[in-house]
């Protein structure tokens, strides 16, 4: 966990804790006759395994993605929101066409740092979903992911 004088110290300079993430297999969640359940989501070409790897960022005021390549277009700067002790929330907005949208695009980044200073990390992008009769409807999209703290110089 982050001590308070740290996170107050960070605050005060502004310093950025940094975390190398990588995402699991994305899950589309679905309810069908009122039971709820999950699928896995396949992509081809680039947005294979390594393409869900990327530097999460926070100060106690921002969350940050950096993620150059990103499959989602997620990457960029939003206000922080503290939920717990050691957890946190921002979102993000991006232009599209985007991987689960075709207009912009957007996420709810969450994380929880557990006391060995890693993270567990969900992602919620907008998802909108084409049905075979051409109608469009929302659907969830649901991403787990782990960090690593960076070490100072990475």
């Amino acid at each position: 966990m982050i001590p308070a004088v740290f996170m107050a110290l960070a605050l005060a300079t502004g310093s950025l804790q940094s975390y190398d993430c990588t995402l699991a297999t994305p899950y589309s969640i679905s309810e069908v006759e009122g039971r709820v359940g999950g699928n896995p989501i396949s992509f081809s070409g680039s947005a294979g395994a390594g393409a869900w790897q990327f530097v999460l960022g926070y100060d106690g005021e921002y969350g940050e993605v950096i993620w150059p390549d990103s499959p989602m277009q997620l990457s960029g700067k939003g206000s922080l929101i503290q939920t717990g002790p050691q957890d946190f929330a921002f979102f993000l907005v991006s232009k599209g066409p985007c991987l689960f949208t075709e207009g912009h695009c957007g996420s709810l980044v969450q994380f929880s740092q557990k006391q060995d200073r890693s993270m567990d990390l969900l992602l919620s992008p907008i998802a909108i979903i084409e049905m075979e009769n051409g109608e469009r409807r929302p659907f969830n999209v649901y991403l787990t992911g782990k960090c690593s703290e960076k070490k100072a110089g990475q």
